[in-house]
């Protein structure tokens, strides 16, 4: 059964893009959800595993806070 698409309508901040953490240690499946992530409108930015995420989730919600203002 397809998957449908996530409704992302209550994240989304006026033109902003939704954007996706994809965390993986293996390069290929980030390349393959990450391209079609992307091709389906998402921005995506990746980690390659627990930690880096952890840390990626910080930056990414300071870069976010600053575009608010």
């Amino acid at each position: 059964m397809p998957c449908k698409p996530l409704d992302v309508s209550a994240t989304h901040h006026g033109s902003m893009k939704a954007r996706i953490l994809v965390v993986d240690d293996e390069q290929d499946m980030v390349e393959l959800l990450s391209f079609n992530l992307r091709k389906h409108g998402y921005d995506v930015a990746v980690a390659r595993d627990g930690l880096e995420a952890l840390d990626r989730r910080r930056r990414l919600h300071v870069e976010d806070a600053g575009d608010r203002q």
